[in-house]
């Protein structure tokens, strides 16, 4: 009876590891994007367009949010979008 429990448990270890080895990987490649600008409507006309609208065109032309951060100036959106 035991080595009939070994026997089966091994024989399903096996077939885990050759499924695995048989399913196909599916990798995307993507882009990314970086936009940046002022959060709150700009002082000086002929400012960069403010961040929340670059969004907004960002994601009717299909990008997906990534990340966010600040660094020396404006804040910053990361983006992505299958080649």
């Amino acid at each position: 009876m035991k080595k009939q429990i070994t026997s089966l448990i091994l024989a399903s270890a096996t077939a885990l590891v050759f499924t695995g080895c048989a399913t196909e990987h599916h990798s995307t490649a993507y882009n990314y994007k970086i936009i940046c600008g002022p959060v709150e409507t700009p002082m000086a006309t002929g400012n960069p367009l403010m961040l929340g609208e670059q969004l907004d065109q960002a994601d009717a032309e299909g990008w997906q949010f990534v990340s966010t951060g600040r660094g020396n100036g404006f804040p910053f959106i990361v983006l992505k979008k299958a080649k």
